[in-house]
Formats: C-alpha cells, structure tokens, sequence
C-alpha cells in the first residue's frame, strides 16, 4: 500500500512512519514536509492509497487547503470526491476538526498521536482502501427506449429524477431519459446511490454539499432532501463515507 505523510516537523514525521511501520504492513511510505512536495509527487501519476496530512504547515501552505486541491481535481477528472487517497489529518489545532467533514476526509488525528489510536484508524483505512479498489470495475446500466440502447457509468450519473412514468438521469455532462420506476432503478443502481425524496435519488459519490432541505451535486444541480429522510440520509452519507473515502 503506498501511504504519504506530509508534517513540516520532523519528529511528527518520524513517529507517524514508525507506527505504519509498526504495523508491519507491506508498505511504500513516502515523506513530505511541504505541500510543494505532494504535488510534485501526485504530478508525477506516483499513487497515493493514504495520506496522512498536517493542517498546519507553517508559512508554506495550509494543509486543509492542499486537501481541499486534492479532492477538487479528482472532481474535475471524474474519479469522484472519496477517491484515493484517503486523507487522515493530524493536527494539534482540534477546533478546525469541522472542516476535515469539507474535504471529506477519512479520520481526524489530535496531537500527540497514541499508537493505540493509530493503530486502529489504520486497520480501518486500509480496508476502506481494498473496498475503493474492489469498486474500480465500472459499474453500467442499459436503458432501453423504443428500439434505442443506451448504457450508462453508474459514476457519470449525479442524480435520478422522477416525472411521472418517466426516468431523468442527471449526468456530469448533459441528460438522459427513460420510461421506469424509481424503486426499480434504484435497486439497479446499487449502494452508492440513496433515495433522498419520493423523486430523487442521488449519488453519494457526486454529493458536494448538503443541508437540512437540499442536497447540491457536482453538476452544480440543487435537488430538495425530504424532511423525513434527512436523519437517515446523514447516517447513510457518512457511513459512505467511511467505507470508501
């Protein structure tokens, strides 16, 4: 497993590869204490399945916007917002744990990390990551209208809208539609999607922000969260999250 750690000090540095180590993974660890030097690494197409970042990284960069760069360019080239890597903070500033949520970051590790802690926030992102890569065989679904075929990536629909007996899917680019049941549809679609309203389902993969009334997608759509799904919407979101980025 190739696993970063980016930390302006180096005694943070050291520990945290000695813990990874420690853990007597099969490992390529890579040390970086700017974020100068993730970029150039991520530039170069070396992979990176964990990363664990510092938020503060003295007067170079903020690491929470350096996660913030990471996460919009896997949106930008359609890999999705929980792609690889996963990003583990740690941090001696806990108040700034709320933004980690953002960025969608896997976990949140305060200063001074204890090996116990580690330890287990590190077993459960390496099977997040098996879970990810199990996950790289695209998934498609075959629409049929008429005498037209038309198969779909599952990761290039945002959102599935209802109108009536027809099927509108909402894509990264454009839109397509079909004649079906949302209940049907949905079941196809798999455990990445969740039906938010009596009308829409949407891709957890594509989610960008939330609120209590309406869920934005990375299409720059705005779809309305019923009231009545909110709590187990949140639940289902961040148990997504955990699972796969």
């Amino acid at each position: 497993m190739h696993i970063g750690i980016c930390d302006d000090e180096e005694n943070s540095l050291r520990l945290i590869k000695r813990y990874i180590e420690d853990s007597e993974g099969n490992d390529e660890i890579y040390l970086f204490d700017s974020a100068e030097g993730v970029r150039k690494h991520i530039g170069q197409g070396y992979p990176l399945d964990i990363f664990y970042l510092d938020i503060d990284l003295g007067s170079r960069q903020d690491g929470m916007n350096l996660a913030r760069e990471i996460k919009e360019s896997q949106i930008a080239d359609g890999s999705g917002g929980t792609a690889l890597p996963l990003i583990i903070f740690i941090t001696g500033i806990p108040e700034r744990m709320p933004e980690a949520f953002g960025v969608r970051a896997f976990h949140f590790l305060v200063k001074p990390v204890k090996e116990e802690q580690f330890g287990s926030v590190l077993e459960s992102a390496r099977k997040a990551v098996a879970y990810a890569k199990s996950r790289q065989t695209e998934k498609t679904i075959t629409l049929v209208s008429g005498s037209v075929t038309n198969v779909l990536k599952a990761s290039d629909i945002c959102y599935v809208e209802s109108l009536g007996r027809k099927l509108v899917f909402h894509l990264r680019e454009g839109v397509t539609e079909s004649y079906g049941k949302i209940s049907e549809i949905g079941s196809e679609l798999g455990d990445s999607f969740y039906q938010i309203h009596r009308s829409y389902i949407v891709n957890l993969d594509r989610i960008l922000d939330y609120s209590r009334n309406g869920i934005t997608l990375e299409n720059g759509d705005e779809v309305p969260l019923s009231k009545y799904k909110h709590e187990d919407f949140v639940k289902a979101y961040a148990a997504f999250l955990g699972k796969t980025v």
